[in-house]
């Protein structure tokens, strides 16, 4: 454990200096890592967390948020490359950052899922809900991971699912976001398939739905 902490601290350290150099020196010392779940769910998800934490509470700057995010996306890419192929036999995902503008949070999850095998498309944030619904069609995408960080936008969530079953599509939505966190079952009154408290929670949930899909 002391040692977890250690590289944790390390790592944690490196990405606020927005120090890629260190950051890939770092993986290259973590050679106990041989599972990429373990390493995402016990140093790289605890930091990016702890980071937006510090911002929460302004003793991080949003440029060392948004950069570290990056970072360790650009990480997972070169480490976990991925191509559409590998995917054909599993469902089609999609997550966004739903009506806001923090990303840091969709950027955990996505982080998490790539490194554990999972390919998914990144819708960004920002995206109204007319041209989230195109997306989902024309990706034909089966499960959309929704990422809130504000209590309002909460609530707009059943209106979107209206309007994407309005236009026949039963993509299955799995939340998450520090509202969910918060109130555990604040996701039943929106009436969506799924919530998720934490990036390894979205990964066993849509293994169990890929599970279930497969009977």
């Amino acid at each position: 454990m002391d040692s977890i902490n250690l590289y944790k601290e390390k790592f944690k350290k490196a990405l606020l200096e927005l120090n890629r150099l260190e950051v890939t020196s770092i993986l290259e010392q973590v050679k106990g890592y041989q599972d990429k779940t373990n390493f995402v769910e016990d140093i790289l998800v605890p930091v990016l967390e702890e980071i937006g934490d510090g911002w929460e509470d302004g003793t991080v700057a949003l440029s060392q948020v948004y950069i570290s995010g990056r970072i360790c996306e650009e990480l997972i890419e070169v480490l976990y490359p991925q191509t559409h192929d590998e995917a054909n036999d599993k469902p089609t995902i999609a997550i966004v950052t739903y009506d806001d503008f923090h990303p840091l949070g969709k950027k955990i999850v996505y982080s998490t899922l790539k490194a554990s095998g999972v390919y998914l498309l990144d819708y960004g944030f920002g995206v109204d809900d007319q041209e989230l619904i195109k997306r989902i069609e024309r990706d034909n995408i089966e499960i959309l991971i929704m990422s809130v960080l504000m209590l309002p936008t909460v609530f707009k969530i059943k209106d979107f699912k209206n309007k994407l079953r309005a236009s026949g599509l039963d993509t299955k939505i799995l939340v998450g976001g520090a509202p969910f966190r918060f109130d555990s079952e604040l996701w039943k009154m929106l009436e969506v398939d799924a919530m998720a408290r934490t990036p390894i929670d979205t990964l066993n949930i849509i293994k169990q739905w890929e599970e279930t899909s497969d009977e």
